[in-house]
Formats: C-alpha cells, sequence, structure tokens
C-alpha cells in the first residue's frame, strides 16, 4: 500500500487492530477452555477461510480499500447479513444481527 492516504490508513485501521487483539486472545482461550485446540496459525487460517487474497499487489491506498470492501461485502453476501443502504449518521445493526423485515 503506497500513496499520499498511507500513514491515515494506518491510523484509521490501527486501533481496530489493537481492539480485535484481545478478543482473539480471549476467544481462543474460551476455545481451550472447552475442550478445543485453538489453532491461528497463517497456514489454517489460510485453508480454512471462505474467500480468496485479492491480487493487489503494491498500489495506491484506495486501490487496496476498494478491494478489501469488494471482499467484505462478498462475504457479507455469502453469510446472508448484508445490510441495506443507510444514512451515514444512523447506526447499523451489530455484526452477526439479522436486517430481515428492517427497512
Amino acid at each position: 500500500m503506497v500513496g499520499p492516504n498511507f500513514i491515515a490508513v494506518h491510523t484509521m485501521l490501527d486501533p481496530q487492530v489493537d481492539a480485535v487483539r484481545p478478543m482473539v486472545d480471549a476467544l481462543a482461550e474460551r476455545i481451550a477452555t472447552l475442550g478445543g485446540s485453538p489453532v491461528g496459525t497463517p497456514g489454517a487460517l489460510v485453508t480454512q477461510r471462505s474467500w480468496d487474497d485479492y491480487a493487489i499487489g503494491r498500489a495506491q491506498t484506495n486501490a487496496h480499500l476498494a478491494a478489501l470492501q469488494a471482499g467484505s461485502r462478498l462475504l457479507s453476501l455469502r453469510a446472508g447479513t448484508i445490510t441495506a443502504p443507510r444514512h451515514p449518521l444512523t447506526p447499523g445493526p451489530r455484526a452477526g444481527q439479522s436486517t430481515a423485515g428492517r427497512r
């Protein structure tokens, strides 16, 4: 990822990464407590995921963000959680929440 928005994108994503890391650790501990074996190696994640890598190498930040957005939308369609367009100031449904019957 290159370009004038490089630092802004990192500034935007870093707090999300910082918020997700403890959740992943807590989830792995929960899996172990329930008798499972959490496997978080890159190879295991790649074989179990339902999406492909996007084919962008070194490119401008907008190209990477567009590819990530398209991939996210595809995953939402596969999971049946795609949401209708909404006003930007109206909060949307929480992750995993059904949008059936909403207008």
